[in-house]
């Protein structure tokens, strides 16, 4: 897994697409980071009719670079650790399908989670402190295992591009427990990953965002660039947790 961190360096077809991919995550980024000028909160309270159209647009825009990602994932999937080309059309298509596969996966693990909230309620109403425990105990279970199939999901939809792919669960779990260690490994890096990504957005974002079109443009390029190189890291780290040979 070492070498996820530095193997972009070293690949040709990378670094002649690097700018490319760089340059699809920057204008997602500047899309919706352009919401936090116009955002009523920001603006204490006044609406402006400028927030929901750039948020739109923004998300929208955000699938090319999404639907990019799972097309080189596809390729990675098959030890061609490249970049492909980008095909805006395509790479949006992709990532549409993408977005409607995981929110039809949430939609149902909300509506899970929900329907134990509802027990949950019912059994505490009910005096019935030991059965209230075993929900919620299942309802954290759940939590924690959805977060960890995740990446074997993102790779079964990446080699088959199914809107079905995040709900398959018995396959999902045939994929991880064929490579189980290096997939637990896989999990715990890309979870530290996110928590420093995360960490450093979130840190960044009150300096800039809400200060002007200015601030906002380079807090866009800093992420953008920091955005860009933990893709190329994710990738590798998703393709290296996996046998692909499992994934159908």
């Amino acid at each position: 897994m070492k070498n996820a961190f530095v193997y972009m360096f070293k690949t040709d077809s990378i670094k002649k697409n690097l700018f490319k991919l760089w340059l699809l995550l920057f204008f997602a980024e500047l899309l919706l980071n352009s919401t936090g000028i116009f955002n009523p909160l920001v603006l204490q309270g006044k609406f402006n009719l400028m927030y929901y159209p750039i948020l739109l647009t923004g998300l929208a825009f955000s699938l090319i670079p999404c639907g990019y990602g799972m097309t080189s994932l596809k390729e990675y999937l098959k030890d061609n650790f490249e970049l492909v080309s980008i095909d805006i059309i395509k790479n949006f298509v992709t990532g549409f399908k993408f977005a409607l596969s995981y929110l039809l996966y949430a939609v149902i693990l909300f509506g899970i989670l929900t329907v134990f909230a509802k027990l949950n309620l019912f059994f505490i109403n009910k005096e019935l402190s030991p059965i209230s425990f075993i929900i919620v105990a299942l309802s954290f279970l759940i939590l924690i295992t959805s977060a960890f199939i995740f990446i074997a999901q993102v790779c079964k939809f990446a080699k088959t591009e199914n809107i079905f792919s995040f709900l398959n669960i018995p396959s999902i779990f045939k994929i991880i427990n064929n490579n189980i260690n290096k997939y637990f490994v896989g999990f715990i890096l890309f979870v530290i990953l996110m928590v420093i990504f995360s960490s450093v957005k979130a840190m960044l974002l009150p300096f800039f965002v809400a200060k002007g079109f200015m601030f906002m443009l380079i807090y866009s390029l800093i992420l953008s660039v920091f955005s860009t190189y933990c893709a190329l890291v994710f990738l590798y780290i998703f393709r290296k947790s996996v046998n692909a040979d499992y994934i159908d």
